[in-house]
């Protein structure tokens, strides 16, 4: 009996050994996407000026973390799942409503996620990079 304890010890941290390598490569896949948006725009509640930024997107939770790359100013959204993007590239889609804009959902090849429902104004869709 002890040596079956034994050797289920010894599988045990083998497994997490070989798991290590795993957790390290998730957590360096990086963002969903950056890009400099050209436009300032409201994403929830919060005003971000033109700029360049990270939208990581947390495809369990269907939330996206918004972060200006010049300040580190970020701001956490939950919203709804949408279908993935097929072509690979992440795509931010921004509503215009009168002179300003609001991000309305972001998709890559992991999941999308919707902010809000539409409010009637015009979409506009904005490619960037991973």
């Amino acid at each position: 009996m002890k040596k079956h304890f034994v050797h289920l010890i010894i599988l045990a941290g083998l497994v997490v050994l070989l798991a290590r390598p795993t957790i390290a490569q998730n957590d360096e896949m990086g963002p969903a996407a950056r890009a400099n948006v050209p436009f300032g725009f409201l994403a929830g509640t919060a005003s971000f000026p033109p700029g360049t930024y990270t939208f990581d997107l947390d495809p369990v939770a269907h939330a996206v973390t918004v972060e200006q790359d010049s300040t580190g100013r970020a701001t956490y959204l939950a919203g709804m799942p949408v279908a993935p993007v097929e072509c690979g590239k992440p795509l931010l889609t921004f509503e215009k409503i009168g002179d300003k804009y609001r991000l309305e959902e972001l998709q890559s090849d992991v999941g999308g996620v919707e902010f809000s429902p539409a409010q009637g104004g015009a979409a506009q869709s904005y490619e960037a990079h991973q």
